[in-house]
């Protein structure tokens, strides 16, 4: 397993859009090693029509052959603005 550093921003800070990410991870046989929440952040400029999000960042466990498929996963959650996914050295 590899080591992941995860950030996203949110369109709402909801316990179940978290839980269903946290889900996510499980669903790929992934870890979630600790989680921070940077609260809610003005943006630059407007993504997707939203001037505002709620920013997290998760360390986190994951098979390097299920990466591909949980960014999928990530792309198609409408309420992630914004995620990066980068490898850390644990």
């Amino acid at each position: 397993m590899n080591f992941y550093e995860l950030v996203f921003i949110l369109k709402e800070d909801k316990e179940e859009i978290l839980n269903k990410i946290k889900q996510t991870i499980l669903d790929f046989k992934g870890e979630i090693i600790s989680q921070e929440k940077w609260g809610k952040k003005t943006f630059a400029y407007r993504i997707k029509k939203l001037s505002y999000g709620y920013y997290f960042l998760w360390k986190i466990k994951l098979m390097k052959n299920k990466v591909q498929e949980f960014k999928r996963k990530l792309d198609l959650d409408e309420n992630i603005i914004r995620y990066l996914l980068l490898v850390t050295q644990e």
